[in-house]
Parts: structure tokens; C-alpha cells; sequence
């Protein structure tokens, strides 16, 4: 804990939405960009939830929590918060990016 922060909690969900975004520029890459406007938003949404998933899963397990029960206490309030920020965020992202570009 740093400042009454899960450090480590907060640096697993970084790396599986990392992992998960970086999918996402590989198959727009594979796809010659087809793929991206769909890909974007969906890829944002699985991977805004599933790096909040994992942080409340390491964050209850580093309290001392089974991992039956560190799944169990999740917030799905704060995972469907993320998925929708992170759809919002892909396909914001994806647009600005053409907009650049262009």
C-alpha cells in the first residue's frame, strides 16, 4: 500500500488492459484498418471491465480474501461504470486518431 493505495492491484489491471488494448492495434494492423471502428469500441468496453475486474480481484486478494471471495466482493456497479467508459474511450479514440491523421 502507498498512500493507502493497492499498488499492485492497480498495476495488474494497467498490464491486462494494456494487453488487451494492444490487441486491439494488432488486429487493426492484420485487418489494413477494417476492423478498427467496431473493433475500437468493443475492445475499449472488454477492456475497461476486465482491468477493473482484476484490480477489485488482487486488490480483495492482497486484503487477505480467498479468491472465491475476492470475486465474489466485486463491484459490478464500478465494472459496468468501466465498460462503459471504455467503449467511450475506444471509439473516441479511434475518430481523434483519423482526425489526425487526416
Amino acid at each position: 500500500m502507498f498512500n493507502g493505495e493497492d499498488i499492485i492491484a492497480g498495476a495488474a489491471g494497467g498490464a491486462v488492459t494494456g494487453g488487451i488494448m494492444g490487441a486491439l492495434t494488432d488486429v487493426t494492423v492484420v485487418t489494413g484498418g477494417a476492423a478498427a471502428p467496431v473493433a475500437a469500441v468493443v475492445v475499449g468496453a472488454v477492456a475497461g471491465g476486465a482491468g477493473d475486474f482484476t484490480t477489485q480481484v488482487v486488490s480483495n486478494t492482497n486484503k487477505g480474501h480467498s479468491l472465491r471471495e475476492s470475486v465474489r466482493e466485486i463491484d459490478l456497479v464500478s465494472i459496468g461504470v468501466s465498460v462503459f467508459c471504455g467503449a467511450v474511450a475506444g471509439g473516441i479514440s479511434h475518430y481523434i486518431g483519423n482526425a489526425i491523421v487526416i
